[in-house]
């Protein structure tokens, strides 16, 4: 037993000895009540205003409200560029780090740094971020108009088709690149589209050929689907590891590739649409608080409401934990040396 020598201050001594216990009360609720004392949060969403990623943003910002502490309101804060890059260079260091931004960006952008290499516009670790979930396992494809020279993946082998893309680093100008390295396509990239729902306006509008989406879910798969069904236009290839019954007939890149390494390189493309809408928050956010936004976020995706409205307006909900969805960011990250190198030397933006 502590004994209280003369001239210690007992009333004193009796709050030092409770510190360490008031302290940890305090830290298991500090996560919930700092949510309680929220008014708004913030959600950014690195696409323009109707596209996918910004329905599923607005989808899960109504829905994650219900099960936050408090129930502050998320408001939502477009940010499109660069095919995500922009928002998810916000996030990595200019937004703040108290838990109240997060963000659902391209599936793309958080591997940019590790696939480009020095040439990336911009460096950050994709396994820094504060990750929260992901609302759908994706896959995607490619679809040409019928203005189109080239119908097929084989003649796209002979004559030149121009794609449109949301940015020089995003998946959409990623993916025609690789293609015509490992496939001999003629594919030619015309980025700076703002987000695909441009991208589409530009197709329909003859001022590109075709477009590579890399989401199977809203406007845009709305608009591959309706051109493929209405003979307007047509899907070539999938953009998946395995077929998927919405494209049956529809051949996959591995159909195309004998080389083992080809066959590495496109696994590894592909596989990061597994992390197909992910939502994460800025390096550093207390571990307390990215809890409550975990539990907040897999709450919302389980709940039968909004996974109704998914199915209504084709914003399909196959979620994946943030655990999860981090783990498959370590895995991209130790994918072999050789393998990264022909990545970055191939999808270089500035080719």
């Amino acid at each position: 037993m502590k004994t209280v020598s003369r001239g210690t201050c007992l009333p004193c001594l009796l709050v030092s000895l409770a510190l360490p216990f008031l302290a940890s009360g305090a830290l298991a609720q500090s996560g919930a009540d700092f949510y309680a004392g929220q008014k708004t949060l913030t959600m950014v969403v690195s696409s323009s205003a109707g596209g996918g990623y910004d329905g599923y943003g607005r989808l899960f910002a109504r829905y994650m409200t219900r099960y936050l502490p408090g129930q502050p309101v998320f408001v939502v804060n477009n940010m499109p560029g660069a095919g995500g890059v922009r928002a998810t260079n916000y996030l990595y260091s200019a937004a703040p780090r108290d838990g109240t931004v997060i963000g659902i960006v391209n599936r793309g952008a958080p591997t940019v740094p590790l696939l480009l290499g020095d040439s990336s516009p911009v460096q950050y670790d994709p396994t820094k971020f504060s990750w929260v979930g992901n609302a759908q396992r994706d896959y995607g494809a490619a679809a040409v108009s019928k203005m189109s020279p080239a119908q097929s993946i084989e003649e796209a082998r002979n004559v030149e088709v121009v794609i449109g893309a949301s940015g020089a680093d995003g998946d959409s100008a990623l993916l025609p690149r690789m293609f015509n390295e490992l496939l001999g396509t003629k594919f030619k990239v015309i980025s700076g589209y703002t987000g695909m729902t441009e991208a589409i306006v530009a197709m329909e509008r003859g001022e590109v050929h075709g477009i590579m989406a890399n989401g199977w879910g809203g406007p845009t798969t709305e608009a591959m689907v309706r051109m493929h069904r209405d003979k307007t236009g047509r899907i070539i290839i999938q953009l998946a590891l395995d077929s998927k019954p919405e494209m049956t007939g529809v051949p996959l890149p591995m159909d195309f590739v004998t080389k083992e390494e080809d066959r590495a390189i496109i696994e590894t493309v592909l596989s990061r649409m597994e992390v197909g809408r992910p939502f994460f928050g800025p390096p550093g956010i207390p571990d307390e608080r990215l809890a409550v936004l975990r539990a907040a976020f897999d709450r919302a995706a389980a709940d039968p409401e909004l996974v109704a409205e998914g199915n209504r307006t084709q914003f399909y909900v196959n979620p994946m934990s943030g655990q999860e969805s981090l783990a498959v960011i370590e895995r991209i990250t130790k994918t072999p040396k050789p393998i990264l190198d022909r990545i970055k030397k191939m999808l270089d933006a500035t080719k």
